[in-house]
């Protein structure tokens, strides 16, 4: 069994659908078809998406157990209602390890034994659970052996279906489809953390920074990391500790405490047929252009899920310095698939725009496409330390980020380009590092230059590529046919490795030679500029 982030529980009660993320807040909602866009809304943590929804539909209600609000809803009108202690002793308790296993429309949670609440456990399950079992010692026991499993990270099949067996009796007879757990880390109760200064002086910040790094290590005795050529400080604190730390730090020096976001990869189409149709390579002129340039020398980083670097396709694209993992201890190899995609549409032998290239495998990402900002920060400041040219960064959040921004910000002046997916909400959301001025945002399009469906569109999209029914590698020396952003953003890194090859010049000039040889496709909105040319571009640069 895969092991399990934080992810989705949908709990069905009747008509009533209740969707749960995260640790603060549940959807409720009776009509099905607002479920799959509330669903995706809450993954990606677009709140604001999620207070469109509940505008224009009453039936929409969100609960939270953050502090004084428990309840928000936006009436037929559109107005807020806010209470603010009515709903707060029926809204479960919540721990870091929260589980539910679900098959078909049956569900069970189980959630840690807090006894200190008047409310009893079995309360809670039946608030969340079709099943009204009162079994509470039998629950506790199952926690405590099921917790063990995940921290030792031994947790599989067969704990599960003794569990199930033992304590619901339908469960027997159907096959556990999903198991998700709630709990931020499953290797460890550790949150990433960034110490930033308040004071804009740059010889201040570089000051306050060290006599900060330094009371971390010395005084509170934290292991953390001084970035090398960011102002940010990283390192881990204990859960639960993290607003103690906070307030002894800031009580020191001037510094401001951040915490780790969710980041994730936009959600992508898999398509059965893997035939090896090329003709997106075609498409944008890439034949043509390698016949001039392969991208040789240029430096890619992939910030992504890592990268079977071992591939057929690929191996020869990495020297003796893979990349870096920013998950775990662990290789930068690939344990999703989507990062060795991307990578085979930067650089593969045959299916590659710049075959010529060396790629990174920049893993920030876990084997589900999750992971936080402060992870792809730290992967941009490994990057400028290891002298890359460009980074491809499929992936993104729809919340803005400032120590991101400052991350790329810094990125791009010391001549990084960087290039990220508009996203796959089919909307004019924003999405993030994509929308910063700094970064070139992609859209899709499909074999027709026509906009993809899920492809997102607005003001800050700067060049389009083809998207749609890509094949390219995946992990395990595999391939795939995947549609998305993620798939047409690689094509555009690729023509900038082949025009960089030719032009060493500043990443606001290489930008121009992309904008002014893409072929326009009249509409700013969708494709920015328009269409990528390989050719083209490289002409021009040449």
């Amino acid at each position: 069994m895969n092991k399990v982030n934080n992810a989705l529980c949908i709990i069905q009660q009747g008509k009533e659908q209740k969707i749960f993320a995260g640790k603060n807040e549940v959807i409720v909602c009776k009509k099905k078809d607002l479920i799959k866009m509330a669903e995706s809304s809450l993954q990606k943590q677009n709140y604001n998406n999620i207070i469109k929804l509940m505008k224009t539909n009453n039936d929409l209600e969100l609960y939270t157990n953050k502090p004084k609000i428990s309840k928000i809803k936006a009436d037929k009108k559109g107005h807020w209602i806010y209470n603010y202690e009515e709903f707060e002793n029926n809204f479960p308790i919540y721990d870091i390890y929260q589980f539910a296993f679900i098959t078909n429309n049956k569900i069970k949670c189980l959630y840690h034994p807090e006894t200190k609440k008047e409310k009893s456990i079995g309360d809670q399950f039946s608030f969340w659970s079709t099943d009204d079992d009162k079994n509470t010692e039998t629950d506790n026991q199952w926690y405590e052996i099921i917790v063990k499993a995940i921290i030792n990270k031994e947790l599989n099949d067969e704990i599960i279906t003794d569990y199930l067996n033992e304590t619901y009796s339908f469960f027997s007879r159907r096959k556990v489809k999903k198991i998700f757990c709630s709990a931020k880390n499953l290797d460890d109760s550790l949150v990433n953390c960034l110490v930033t200064s308040y004071d804009k002086n740059s010889l201040f910040e570089e000051n306050i920074m060290k006599r900060t790094f330094l009371s971390l290590v010395h005084k509170h005795k934290i292991e953390a990391e001084q970035f090398k050529n960011l102002p940010f400080i990283h390192f881990k604190c204990e859960h639960g500790k993290c607003e103690e730390l906070e307030k002894k730090i800031s009580g020191e020096y001037p510094v401001r405490f951040h915490r780790e976001k969710l980041v994730s990869l936009p959600e992508v189409v898999f398509h059965k047929n893997r035939t090896a149709n090329l003709t997106n390579l075609e498409q944008i002129g890439v034949y043509d252009a390698q016949e001039i340039s392969t991208g040789q020398n240029i430096k890619i980083g992939v910030i992504d899920t890592g990268i079977d670097y071992e591939h057929e396709e690929l191996k020869h694209s990495f020297g003796e310095i893979k990349g870096n993992n920013f998950v775990n201890d662990n290789s930068p190899i690939d344990d999703n698939g989507h990062g060795t995609h991307v990578s085979g549409i930067i650089g593969g032998i045959t299916t590659g725009v710049a075959p010529g290239c060396t790629l990174y495998a920049l893993k920030v990402l876990d084997r589900n496409g999750v992971g936080n900002n402060i992870s792809v920060i730290r992967a941009i400041d490994w990057s400028i330390t290891n002298n890359l040219d460009i980074l491809n960064m499929s992936l993104g959040s729809s919340s803005y980020s400032e120590l991101e921004h400052k991350a790329i910000k810094i990125a791009a002046e010391k001549g990084l380009v960087i290039v990220s997916a508009a996203g796959n909400d089919g909307t004019k959301e924003y999405n993030y590092p994509a929308s910063f001025g700094e970064v070139v945002s992609v859209s899709a399009v499909d074999g027709n230059n026509k906009k993809a469906d899920f492809s997102n569109y607005n003001d800050k999209i700067k060049i389009a590529a083809p998207g749609v029914e890509i094949y390219s590698t995946f992990k395990n020396n595999s391939y795939r046919v995947l549609s998305g952003t993620s798939m047409s953003t690689p094509h555009v890194t690729g023509v900038f490795a082949l025009v960089k090859s030719l032009n060493q010049s500043s990443p606001e000039i290489l930008k121009e030679i992309i904008k002014r040889t893409a072929k326009s496709l009249h509409n700013n909105l969708y494709y920015g500029a328009g269409l990528v040319r390989a050719d083209d571009a490289v002409r021009d640069a040449n």
